[in-house]
């Protein structure tokens, strides 16, 4: 869960006043309509999340906890917290009133970020074979396509297991067909990620100029923000840090602080900048997040190195802080992963030995 967040937002509130008159319609009509939460995620991405949560009470007590309205503010609430407990209820609540196998992929994908943000690995991976076998029998290939690719990244990065994630990317793409796949369905971000997770830089960028080539014209404007990034990460993971820089910045085009902010910070961390890794991680935990997904890869490895930057700086205070964070997160996380809880646990005992030894 986010921690500390003080939201940055200024933006103008005409977004939200629009929504408010006809979500007041639905109100007075009983009518869980998406003008609800439409409202709600106005305010969310304004940064107003305490009246995004009084909104979200509301339309439970008024409307019905299980109706799509509810249902939807609740979703938007969890992802903007990057909470796990609230992810893994929202998620629950999706599953019990779905109808339709795309609501259960929608679902199940909040259950797995739930779980990859605590540090569940194995309960993450049980969820994305269920959504595989969804979009196998939906034929949806880029949710199978992504399901795959994302598991593979979170065994590389967070299990340190390339081997099988290689196995697994490779024989997942060939069920898949990847290859025969129309451009817009090879989940090109995911794939190139895995690839760099796993070491295979070159490949990564075999991709990103096949996804860029293969792109639709009347697609280009749309992909372009995404491609950026890709080529932002390959640049990082090639070591080329100003060349990464570039391409995260001509990628953020959005709202999304939460999708770029952790970019930049492990880029300028890999130019041993401190005090802009800090901003930029700063900055990630002070909006709300716009995508659960992009936290459940970058929370606990931004409040971890916030909290080794505050150490190295004798900033005692932060580093607590911030340590304290990822312990909290990851505190029920698997066994592979306990040993980076109990380092931290182990800095949290210095750090408070040394301050009340100085007092």
């Amino acid at each position: 869960m986010r921690s500390g967040r003080s939201p940055l937002i200024t933006a103008n509130s005409s977004s939200p006043r629009a929504y408010s008159a006809v979500a007041e319609k639905d109100f007075e009509r009983r009518a869980g309509s998406v003008f609800v939460s439409n409202y709600g995620n106005s305010l969310v991405r304004l940064g107003r999340v305490s009246d995004a949560q009084a909104l979200s009470s509301r339309a439970d007590r008024e409307l019905g906890r299980m109706t799509r309205a509810g249902a939807v503010m609740r979703t938007v609430l969890a992802q903007a917290t990057s909470d796990p407990a609230a992810l893994s209820d929202a998620g629950l609540d999706l599953l019990a009133m779905s109808t339709t196998e795309s609501g259960r992929l929608e679902g199940y994908t909040l259950l797995r970020t739930a779980m990859t943000l605590s540090g569940r690995l194995d309960s993450a991976s049980n969820i994305e074979q269920k959504r595989r076998v969804i979009a196998q029998e939906q034929g949806v290939s880029i949710q199978g396509v992504q399901s795959i690719a994302n598991e593979a990244w979170r065994r590389a990065i967070f299990m340190d297991d390339r081997t099988r994630s290689i196995r697994l990317l490779d024989s997942g793409l060939a069920a898949w067909k990847w290859t025969t796949l129309p451009a817009l369905d090879r989940a090109y971000p995911a794939v190139i990620n895995a690839r760099l997770a796993v070491g295979q830089v070159a490949e990564a960028r075999r991709l990103a100029d096949d996804w860029e080539r293969g792109t639709p014209p009347y697609m280009t404007r749309a992909q372009r923000p995404l491609i950026e990034t890709a080529r932002g990460e390959i640049a990082l993971a090639e070591g080329k840090v100003n060349e990464a820089v570039r391409h995260f910045r001509a990628g953020d085009v959005g709202v999304c602080d939460s999708c770029v902010a952790p970019r930049l910070a492990r880029a300028f961390d890999a130019q041993q900048n401190a005090d802009s890794t800090i901003y930029w991680y700063k900055r990630n935990l002070a909006m709300p997040s716009l995508n659960a997904d992009v936290d459940s890869r970058e929370l606990a490895r931004a409040y971890r190195r916030l909290g080794e930057l505050y150490e190295a700086k004798a900033d005692t205070k932060r580093a607590l802080q911030r340590y304290s964070d990822f312990v909290a997160l990851w505190k029920n996380a698997d066994p592979v992963l306990q040993p980076a809880v109990k380092d931290v646990r182990a800095r949290i005992a210095g750090l408070q030995k040394e301050n009340r030894l100085m007092q």
